[in-house]
């Protein structure tokens, strides 16, 4: 009798062993993936893509967590130990927790996967801005580049010719005088142009008619402070000029009022210097048409620039899972995804291939406007520069933003600017 109640003992251990080990092979990875997202546009295709990618792999299970201020409470996560495995990362800030160790570094998974995700079909660079000392750390997901949206309707009741790639800063100032209108009172009413920001580490405020002007912020090597220089000191002059000699844009104080885009959405401002993602949000305006030129050209040098902004998502360095995370990863920036994003919601695309297909089949608001403006632009936009240390990085933009608000604000001049800055800036470049 104990020989057999042994043996039933023994079978019953077997089976529940073999389900262990059964459940063992058989239970789902779960990655989290973290980010924040408008709920009404992105959230929904996002929730979709990760419905894609867990019905393509039943053996992980992505949970996407859509959170407000989600960058403060990753921190929090992060110093707890238990941050999301998958971050949906914005540049700068990412930059600043590669600095400190935060991601797991990609490049050996995009050298094994290569021929499935091709580093060569994204735009030139772009890896590049996703790197830290050289490493990768982030897989960009869509990208969005510079041009100046224009209301069709404001020009012909002008009388005036569209803006195209002829343009010049002397341009935008001879045809921004006859479409900026004033009341009665001499207060304006319909602003020519706005940029889309006035601080200097948004792409679309002033940094980019230094750039256009052959200048820049810093040296190519970081090491010195280069806004003084000629080139870089004359463009700054002219976009104050345009501003508030010429008192054709939106300025700070007016935008403190009504913000710019709202402006252009109303009907009041003519041209918008802004990102390529605006195209989503500008296709329900049915008041008016309106369509894209490229950035304007500097007279002095005749060239143009602009700047090229890029979301990523980036793999945390503590997860326990770095080859599903990484699959998910590459997911999100593969073709498949990239097309839906780029013709459901808008967004340009990071991959080459896919950008054709963005031209042909996007078409906000249901009408054709001339998209390929932005796809040639990231040919010669250019990134906002960081400094490699992290803390650095953040303290020298707070001064250079600081001072250059008070220009904005008419509380000192651009000489006082770059005075006070030249005199603080060396030790965060050292």
């Amino acid at each position: 009798m104990m020989i057999k109640n042994g043996k039933v003992l023994i079978g019953l251990l077997l089976i529940v062993l073999c389900v262990l080990i059964f459940s063992s092979v058989n239970a789902k990875v779960t990655i989290r993936y973290m980010g924040g997202w408008d709920a009404k546009t992105d959230w929904p295709q996002v929730q979709a893509d990760v419905a894609e990618f867990n019905k393509l792999n039943p053996d992980i299970e992505v949970i996407a967590e859509n959170v407000p201020n989600y960058v403060e409470k990753y921190l929090v996560q992060m110093a707890a130990g238990n941050p999301p495995d998958v971050l949906y990362s914005f540049k700068s800030w990412a930059h600043t927790y590669q600095a400190k160790g935060a991601f797991l570094e990609l490049e050996k998974f995009l050298e094994r996967d290569k021929k499935e995700i091709d580093p060569a079909d994204f735009y030139p660079g772009m890896l590049d801005e996703w790197r830290y000392k050289g490493v990768l750390y982030g897989l960009p997901t869509w990208t969005a580049s510079s041009g100046v949206y224009y209301n069709r309707d404001l020009f012909d009741k002008a009388g005036l010719k569209y803006p195209d790639d002829t343009w010049t800063w002397d341009t935008l100032v001879e045809y921004g005088k006859k479409l900026t209108i004033r009341d009665a009172q001499g207060k304006i009413i319909q602003h020519a142009f706005t940029p889309d920001g006035f601080s200097l580490n948004w792409g679309t405020g002033p940094i980019i008619w230094v750039w256009s002007n052959g200048g820049d912020i810093l040296s190519p090597d970081k090491k010195r402070f280069t806004l003084g220089e000629p080139k870089a000191k004359q463009a700054l002059e002219y976009f104050y000029d345009v501003i508030f000699k010429h008192q054709i844009s939106v300025t700070p104080s007016a935008h403190a009022e009504q913000n710019w885009w709202i402006r252009f959405f109303n009907g009041t401002v003519a041209m918008w210097d802004s990102p390529s993602w605006n195209n989503t949000y500008l296709a329900p305006i049915e008041k008016f048409f309106w369509d894209v030129a490229p950035t304007f050209m500097s007279p002095y040098t005749k060239k143009r620039a602009g700047f090229i902004h890029t979301r990523a998502t980036c793999i945390s360095k503590l997860t326990k899972h770095p080859e599903e995370a990484w699959k998910f990863v590459k997911f999100l920036s593969s073709k498949q995804i990239q097309r839906v994003w780029a013709v459901k919601r808008g967004y340009q695309p990071t991959r080459k291939s896919i950008a054709p297909i963005w031209l042909r089949e996007f078409k906000p608001g249901g009408k054709a406007r001339n998209l390929t403006v932005f796809h040639k632009a990231i040919y010669t936009a250019k990134y906002i520069p960081q400094l490699d240390d992290g803390q650095k990085d953040a303290d020298f933009w707070r001064l250079i933003n600081t001072e250059w608000e008070a220009v904005m604000l008419q509380k000192q001049t651009i000489d006082q600017f770059l005075e006070k800055v030249n005199k603080e800036v060396g030790k965060y470049l050292q």
